[in-house]
């Protein structure tokens, strides 16, 4: 059975990098769409309704920040940044402005793809099943209301720009207020992937998270750390 079809759009200004990657898709039945500046980005985002981004960060006039925040006005689709910076705070923000994944330089193509194989499995996948189900309840926890059915966050009534698998831990965590879940079953349920190591990709999304709903990272009060444990969600003080 052929696998199915996507269309990726990659804006880099490095053709060669996109050229190279664009070898490793097509034998994977995905269609890569250059863009060499972040303008030209959005004019085909516009026009090829792409499945999946992939921005790089340091692009001259416009960066990958800038087009994501553009592209988030009216789209959620899967987008994953390459970035030549390895700091945790540049990670951060990548996920903090809407990204789903990051990917440092220089990178193996194979690595990319793989990224891009997973988070098109992991949000379409999870797209199918959603669709398929009946409506879900809205689970409302104090100042946050997530409906499960549209997956939107609210905090007092204005949207919390989450990414898919964001959303997914959200989901997770406020069905059970109090309850501690572990790493793993966080990362099971959100990426439903296998847990393999304990690397600082579940802190880096909890840190995203607690950013955006405005919890204090260093005094969290809303995603809660329970050390050697893992985390739980404790309904905000509406006061």
């Amino acid at each position: 059975m052929a696998s199915p079809s996507y269309t990726i759009l990659i804006a880099d200004d490095e053709a060669e990098l996109m050229d190279a990657l664009a070898q490793y898709f097509r034998k994977e039945n995905l269609t890569l769409v250059k863009a060499e500046n972040g303008a030209q980005a959005l004019e085909l985002f516009e026009t090829r309704h792409p499945d999946l981004v992939l921005l790089d960060i340091m692009m001259p006039d416009m960066d990958g920040y800038a087009v994501l925040n553009e592209i988030r006005k009216t789209s959620q689709i899967p987008a994953i940044m390459l970035t030549a910076l390895n700091d945790l705070d540049d990670k951060i923000r990548s996920l903090s402005s809407g990204a789903d994944d990051y990917i440092t330089k220089p990178y193996d193509p194979r690595e990319v793809l793989a990224r891009v194989k997973a988070q098109l499995r992991r949000t379409y996948r999870y797209s199918e099943i959603m669709q398929a189900e009946k409506e879900k309840p809205v689970l409302n926890c104090g100042s946050l209301i997530l409906d499960t059915n549209q997956m939107v966050l609210t905090q007092d009534g204005k949207p919390v720009q989450l990414s898919a698998t964001e959303l997914r831990i959200m989901e997770l965590l406020m069905a059970s207020p109090g309850k501690i879940f572990t790493k793993r079953q966080i990362y099971e349920s959100a990426w439903s992937d296998q847990f393999v190591s304990d690397d600082n990709t579940i802190m880096v999304r909890i840190s995203s998270i607690r950013h955006k709903i405005h919890d204090d990272p260093k005094s969290p009060r809303i995603i809660v750390t329970v050390k050697g444990l893992g985390y739980k969600f404790e309904v905000p003080d509406e006061s």
